[in-house]
Order: C-alpha cells, then structure tokens, then sequence
C-alpha cells in the first residue's frame, strides 16, 4: 500500500473502499490544509478504528494528489472504467485496452480526458460555434457604422466637431458557454506538466483558444470556483442537447474540476497536483450518449425533461427523475432507464427497484431497466411484468466491452430489433 517513489509516499485508497495509515503518514496528512479539502469536498474521509487507528475512505471519485511528500491515489474499482466512460462520450476518438487484473494504478485519466476534449472541441468551433451580436459606439473622423446623432451632437458640444459618434455591429465568442471551453483549453497547457499530453495537442489546444480570445476577460474576472460552478451550470443547461454541444462542456467540467496548483494559488490551498473524476457522474453521462447512438434516429434520448409529478394533484416536491428516458417519434415513453454506479452481486436493492417502478408510472413507460457495472460478464436479471404493466430488467455492462454491452441491453429489453439482438 505504501511505496518509496522519489521521497514521495503512494497511499492507494479503492474506490468505495478504504485503506489504513501508518502513523507517521497520519501526521504529514493532518497538518496538510489541502488534505482537509479534500475531506470537506467530500472527496475522501477519514475516520478512527476502534484499534485507534487512522483509516482513509474512498467515495465515487477517482483521481490522485500530490499532499507535501505524500501521493494519494484514488484507484479504481473496475479497472480501465474512466477511459471506458470517456470513449463512450464520444467513441473512436481514443483506443481502448481491455485491463487484466487489478492494475498498477498508474494510469493518467487527465490525457484521456485531454484526448476526448481537444477534437470535441474543434467539432464544434467548426460549426456550431455560439454567437451573439454587440452593439457599440465608437467615434472617429469616418462613420464605419450607424451615425449616432446624440453622440455625435455630444462631441461637437465638447469641442471635438471633426469627430463623428456611431454605432457598429459585432459578432462577439463572449457567452458562458465558451468561457468555460475556453478556461478548459487553458488548463490543458497546466495539465502537461503532470500528464502525458503529447505536444501536438497543446499546440492544437492553443490553436483552438484563437476563435474564443474575446472570452479572456470575462474569463480573468471570475476565481476557480466560480468557473466550476459556471461550468457545471453550462452543462446542466446542454446536457440535453446534441453531442456536439453537450460533449464539450462535459469534459470542460471534468478538466476544470481538476485542482493543479496554479488554480488554487490565491485559494491558500496547497495541492500541489491533483485530479478528480466522479464516476457516478461519468457513468450516467455516459451511458446516456451510448444509448443515444445505438438507437440513431429512431428515438429521441435525453435526462429528464418536464419531470411528471407522482402524485394527483400535483405537489411539486416528489416528481419522475431517472437518468434516461427513450421516447419515440410520437413523443410516446418506451423506455426508462437508471444509472447504479456500484456492485450489484445478484438482484438490486428493493429501494432502488422501487426508485425505478416510480419513474415508470411517472412517465407511462411499459420498460424500465437498471443499469451497472459488471466486473468480470455480462449480467442479466428479469423481474417480469410489475403490477403497472412494466417491463423491468436489471443489466450489468462490462467497461471492457461498454458499448456492445449496452446494445446487448437495449435488445433485450425490446427497444432494438431482434436482429440486433443477434448481432451482440
């Protein structure tokens, strides 16, 4: 668990799981203000044994950090299932390898994460770019624009009679969206002092900052946590829409919530390098955008919209949320499904079978299906018809075959033709 690497300590801690300090680890730990954050973000926890000693708890995160001359590691529990996740944003982008075993927990999420990002990035500057229109006022001896009359009446009341006021339209890249993809491509040039990020995608990422400079200003104004927060809020407000909005501002998230130094210089934070990825998050997301482009265009994917209310007359506290709804060309429910990101032995709990059977009713879905991962197959487990007429299946997804896992799902629970059934 621990290991002597250029005078800096490796403290593994498992996803979900947990991992006990030496004292003397306890000690560089406890007065480093930057471990403590960690634990207030609710990252990682600690806590004392009954044998008094320390014992640190992983969460849903995954990631690492360098505190003083100690590096903590947030190791995955599936192993290869943040490259998984990420090629399900947005697959072919990036090949995957199947891992065998428990792995070394060396591995670099932020490259991957770069990977996906950068040609993201350059899809949708190439054509879906988001615009808006500045109206500003400006003077000069020629009108290059609308002659302002007031102003101009201005400047002659002034003494400067040779000088015409008028207004001109521009084209402007200054939109939160873009701010937050171009914060995220800044980060990118930070990152490649701890990651394997090839040159040639700092120089594209540099490249791709070009068509979104106007957003530097907007950008200097706001501290790291506001960016974060601003991001998160980009990405709640696109999440819906197509990849090539929704995919961008997904992984600018994820680089911005990363916490190298640089970031957090004015924070009175000292993590030194640092690296986070939410995985609950990551499998929804992704799960999300595989369903979607293995039914095409036949149905329409998204999170919830317009959420139904589970009771009559309408509260407006208790409503339908599950994390996919399939509809098809008629606007008609033919499906609902619920991400579980955790290790599901054999049949789902109860509470989580009847989390799933209320978003059913809510939407009038004849199929609900849970969906988690898998460590070692494909697993499959039918409940039947519910007392509502539903279809329920619960289906566990390998990361090492995530796509074709989740095509296999689909067809079973009756959403893709047999054919594709045959083809999984």
């Amino acid at each position: 668990m621990h290991q002597q690497d250029n005078l800096t300590r490796s403290i593994v801690v498992p996803e979900r799981g947990f991992a006990l300090l030496a004292n003397s680890d306890w000690a560089l730990l406890s007065q480093n203000a930057a471990f403590w954050e960690l634990c207030r973000s609710k990252i990682i926890s600690v806590d004392l044994t009954k044998q008094r000693r320390y014992k640190l708890a992983g969460s849903c995160y995954t990631g690492e950090a360098t505190l003083g001359s100690i590096r903590l590691i947030l190791a995955e529990k599936f192993p290869g299932a943040t490259n998984a996740l990420l090629n399900a944003l947005d697959p072919g982008k990036r090949k995957i390898v199947e891992a065998a075993g428990q792995g070394n927990h060396d591995y670099a999420p932020l490259s991957a994460l770069v990977f996906q990002f950068i040609p993201s990035v350059r899809t949708y500057l190439s054509g879906f770019r988001k615009v808006r229109y500045t109206d500003e006022l400006l003077t000069g001896i020629v009108a290059s624009g609308r002659l302002d009359i007031r102003g101009t009446i201005k400047l002659r009341i002034s003494g400067k009679g040779h000088k015409l006021a008028f207004r001109r339209s521009q084209i402007t890249s200054d939109l939160p969206y873009n701010v937050c993809i171009y914060a995220a491509l800044r980060q990118v040039e930070r990152f490649a002092a701890m990651a394997a990020i090839p040159s040639s995608q700092i120089a594209m990422a540099r490249a791709l900052r070009a068509p979104l400079a106007d957003c530097e200003k907007s950008m200097s104004r706001l501290t790291s946590d506001q960016l974060k927060k601003l991001a998160r809020e980009q990405l709640r407000d696109h999440a819906s829409s197509r990849p090539e909005l929704a995919v961008p501002i997904g992984l600018a998230s994820s680089l911005l919530e990363a916490t190298p130094d640089e970031i957090h210089e004015n924070d009175g934070i000292a993590v030194k390098k640092s690296w986070f990825v939410n995985l609950e998050n990551l499998f929804e997301a992704s799960l999300r955008n595989c369903i979607r482009r293995q039914l095409h265009d036949n149905f329409r994917v998204t999170s919830p919209q317009k959420r139904p209310d589970l009771f009559k007359p309408d509260l407006g506290r208790y409503r339908a949320n599950p994390d996919v709804v399939i509809k098809d060309e008629f606007g008609a429910c033919v499906m609902i499904a619920d991400a579980k990101y955790k290790d599901i032995g054999g049949w789902p709990d109860a509470s989580d079978v009847h989390e799933l059977l209320a978003h059913a009713a809510g939407y009038r879905s004849p199929r609900a299906v849970i969906f988690y991962p898998s460590d070692a197959e494909f697993r499959l487990t039918t409940f039947g018809t519910s007392v509502t007429d539903c279809k329920v299946l619960a289906i566990g997804v390998r990361f090492s075959h995530f796509e074709h896992d989740v095509k296999h799902g689909l067809a079973l629970a009756g959403v893709l033709a047999d054919s594709a059934l045959h083809d999984a």
